[in-house]
């Protein structure tokens, strides 16, 4: 039974994965929790004088009910709004990580199930074996 011992092991390794997914996963949900929620995109507008081009200027793009407003931010994008940019590399980041979880432990679950199966084979074998 060397074999499903060896298959166990590979699946402890694959469980300890998880566990590190998930401790990232709750790291990157903490950080998220303290950044500014703020809706909306920046956007970077420049302005033309003769053959002069000045800028960017930068404003605070957002939907209210449909109409597209804008908020200007000034010459440099304040902080707060480029830790909200953040918020979206995190949550990117948070669902690739969630989908490799979800793989690994089907996966994981799958080949636990396939080992049983086999495993129950084998004895019904044996006992086939043993009697005839």
């Amino acid at each position: 039974m060397e074999v499903f011992d060896r298959v166990h092991n590979v699946v402890d390794e694959l469980k300890a994965i998880v566990d590190h997914l998930d401790n990232e996963i709750g790291l990157l949900v903490k950080e998220l929790k303290s950044l500014p929620c703020i809706k909306g995109y920046v956007e970077p507008k420049f302005i033309k004088r003769g053959n002069s081009v000045y800028g960017p200027y930068y404003y605070l793009r957002y939907d209210d009910k449909g109409v597209l407003r804008s908020i200007y931010l000034g010459k440099t994008i304040p902080e707060n709004i480029i830790k909200s940019g953040r918020a979206k590399a995190i949550m990117r980041e948070i669902k690739l990580k969630k989908y490799w979880r979800n793989r690994i432990i089907q996966s994981v679950e799958r080949t636990l199930s396939f080992l049983e199966k086999l495993r129950d084979e084998i004895v019904r074998e044996n006992i086939c074996v043993q009697v005839n």
